[in-house]
């Protein structure tokens, strides 16, 4: 499997939106080469990732080759169930065990989008945040990576909760 030569899907398609009935929660992984991002900014403003965010090409395939593999060594025989898996150049729906999940690749915010269906998200974060180590420690050693939240600001104040639609539009622009 070469993630690079799979097709692009459209975010804003219904296979891609519509990926799960469950509830999911959602945490964006930031790159860049300045280890000082995270810790200088309370918070970080898309004009922050594009200009400090670095995320190479080929990150996002390498972490889907190895989140592939890991999804294979935790299912019943190594075989993936079909309707669980929707792999495309810029969006990956996997499992690893019970747990499905979504990344996504948005190269204008230099961010990688990681939705997580049930309740122990935390499992399947650790995973890829070790999966994305082991690439970084691979081939792209100065690069850093943490783990953000997103929040919005209405009027001054931040705000929690935020539509489906104001999800989708970070980083699409």
């Amino acid at each position: 499997l070469v993630p690079a030569l799979l097709p692009r899907a459209d975010l804003r398609s219904a296979e891609v939106a519509d990926w799960s009935s469950e509830p999911f929660q959602t945490c964006f992984f930031v790159f860049s080469t300045f280890s000082d991002l995270a810790m200088s900014n309370t918070t970080i403003n898309l004009d922050d990732l594009r200009t400090f965010g670095f995320l190479p090409s080929g990150l996002f395939e390498r972490i889907v080759g190895k989140a592939i593999l890991w999804c294979q060594a935790t299912s019943k025989a190594g075989l993936f169930h079909i309707n669980n898996v929707s792999l495309h150049q810029n969006v990956a729906v996997m499992s690893f065990g019970s747990q499905r999940f979504r990344i996504v690749y948005y190269a204008s915010s230099n961010t990688i989008r990681a939705d997580f269906e049930g309740r122990n998200p935390l499992v399947v974060h650790d995973r890829l945040i070790e999966i994305i180590s082991e690439v970084m420690n691979e081939c792209m050693r100065s690069l850093k990576c943490f783990t953000c939240l997103l929040c919005a600001f209405r009027n001054g104040n931040a705000v929690g909760d935020l539509t489906e639609s104001e999800l989708t539009a970070f980083g699409t622009g």
